[in-house]
């Protein structure tokens, strides 16, 4: 018996037809691993098997219990990867041009199969596949480029911002005995300088503001250090949405007039299994898109975030009055380094950042819009108890 591992791509073929099964395994199998299944559940089981490998998903309609498109919805879900093709017969037409439409299928194939078609549409989803694989390693060598370029300026904006610091660390100890040193002197009509007293007061408080503005400094640099990483790392810990939120809006690096503009609607709070500082970056994220959305609008410019728990799923919705999407661009705007704001320093990694990290907590986010009037993103959530215990 041989050891010799099968590097060849799969494809995974369902049917619950005997007959079926081995008549494609014949045709194929001298250029493809072929998977079998006779049953939803049984191909399930393959594909979590075997996913790294599995370039083709061809699956019947019509099976015992769960259809075809149960199982191409499933195989969407959750290894988007895979090229998904459908076979039905002419009365499941309708389920497989859907499926089409909605983007579940890449091609449906009717039966009985002819088979030069079919084997030219399998070598046309191997293409597509071997296309977008290396479209997928090209942005993954651009996360590793960008993370490396995003931690050297890191790296040489906290060198100031850290010396600057420790400046204002030690000319905050003085400060207040110069103040009184100086209100002591003028008192016993010293011949000193006049200072206003206006021009005292902010003396006082010119440290703080500093030291404001270096910490908003080094959370720009997390939001571009986060935000640029090429994996979404940590230790899942149960969160409280509505503290996440809390605490984005209150650290969110922006002007108070603009921060006015958010505003929460809790219904009722969720806990989802998460990581806070990926979170709250999540949030930053979707700020960023809504204040931009709503910047220069003749009218007032609002953001809400709407708080609400459902059954086992918790919501939270960003919905803001701003320009809107169209939707041209609807279709691209989670896809890596896609940007509309051209006149900008977006690098069209934020939206792709937002999803990459959902989707690793079990999470989704999708968008509405209505170009001129609204843009809503909704994030859902498996919601867990406050213990985090299933």
């Amino acid at each position: 018996m041989s050891d010799t591992i099968d590097h060849r791509l799969s494809i995974l073929f369902v049917d619950d037809e005997a007959k079926a099964r081995k008549y494609f395994a014949k045709t194929f199998a001298d250029s493809y691993r072929v998977l079998c299944a006779d049953s939803v559940d049984r191909a399930i089981e393959l594909l979590e098997d075997n996913f790294r490998n599995l370039a083709i998903l061809v699956t019947d309609q019509r099976m015992p219990n769960r259809t075809g498109i149960d199982l191409i919805k499933y195989t969407k879900r959750n290894h988007p990867h895979v090229i998904r093709i459908l076979t039905t017969a002419y009365a499941d037409l309708v389920d497989a041009i859907e499926s089409v439409n909605e983007g579940e299928v890449y091609r449906y194939i009717r039966k009985p199969w002819d088979m030069g078609y079919l084997q030219d549409e399998v070598q046309k989803a191997i293409n597509l596949y071997l296309k977008q694989q290396e479209d997928r390693q090209i942005i993954v060598q651009k996360r590793e480029v960008m993370y490396r370029v995003a931690s050297n300026i890191a790296h040489e904006l906290r060198t100031p911002l850290t010396g600057i610091g420790a400046s204002v660390d030690g000319i905050g100890k003085d400060i207040d005995n110069l103040l009184i040193a100086y209100d002591q002197a003028e008192k016993a009509q010293l011949p000193i300088p006049h200072i206003e007293p206006s021009r005292r007061n902010m003396l006082g408080r010119v440290l703080s503001v500093i030291s404001t503005h270096i910490e908003r400094a080094h959370n720009i640099i997390d939001m571009l250090l986060v935000s640029a990483q090429p994996t979404a790392n940590g230790n899942l810990e149960t969160l409280s949405m509505h503290d996440c939120v809390l605490q984005a809006i209150e650290d969110y690096p922006v002007a108070e007039n603009q921060k006015d503009s958010i505003k929460i609607m809790l219904q009722e709070d969720f806990y989802f299994q998460g990581v806070r500082v990926l979170m709250v970056h999540v949030l930053y994220n979707l700020f960023k898109n809504s204040l931009y959305a709503t910047n220069g609008l003749t009218k007032q410019g609002e953001i809400t975030l709407a708080i609400s728990r459902s059954e086992d799923r918790g919501r939270l919705g960003v919905l803001d009055n701003g320009t809107g999407i169209s939707s041209e661009e609807m279709a691209y705007i989670f896809n890596e380094f896609y940007t509309t704001k051209m006149e900008s320093s977006n690098n069209g990694v934020g939206l792709a950042f937002c999803k990459r990290t959902l989707e690793q907590w079990g999470a989704s986010i999708h968008c509405n819009s209505a170009p001129g009037h609204y843009t809503e993103f909704v994030l859902s959530f498996p919601a867990v108890p406050e213990n985090g215990s299933p």
